[in-house]
């Protein structure tokens, strides 16, 4: 490929150029949002992550759509019980919104978020807790 030889040309090639976010990128930072949210807790499965993931054992799970420069997001986050799944949704939607629109540029159409109440543990083990400092 040729360089440019004049400014214009230069200022041309910046005019042409766009930003192409993929898909697995747009999914890691709506992942990335859901699980720094305070409130939730991840589950991971017996079966392994790969396997726990594929069968729908593990927390969050999370779906993206991109239409042209729109996205619909689809999320599954745990929070312990007794903690209100209402609010807490409702935070994480806020969140996911907010944060895909501002790194993305993209705007969000719908948020779905779906909270499962998970049974508190016993003695800890198997329940990991996120929050933001």
């Amino acid at each position: 490929m040729a360089e440019p030889e004049t400014a214009d040309e230069l200022t041309e090639a910046g005019l042409r150029g766009h930003l192409d976010l993929r898909l697995a990128a747009i999914t890691r930072i709506v992942e990335h949002v859901v699980t720094s949210a305070d409130g939730t807790q991840a589950r991971t499965s017996a079966l392994g992550s790969t396997l726990g993931r594929v069968a729908g054992r593990t927390l969050p799970r999370v779906d993206v759509r991109v239409s042209g420069r729109t996205v619909r997001i689809r999320a599954e986050v745990g929070c312990p019980w007794p903690e209100p799944a209402g609010p807490l949704g409702e935070r994480v939607r806020d969140a996911v919104v907010a944060e895909t629109e501002r790194l993305t540029g993209l705007r969000v159409r719908a948020a779905d978020i779906v909270v499962h109440v998970l049974p508190a543990a016993e003695d800890g083990a198997g329940a990991q807790s996120r929050r933001v400092a």
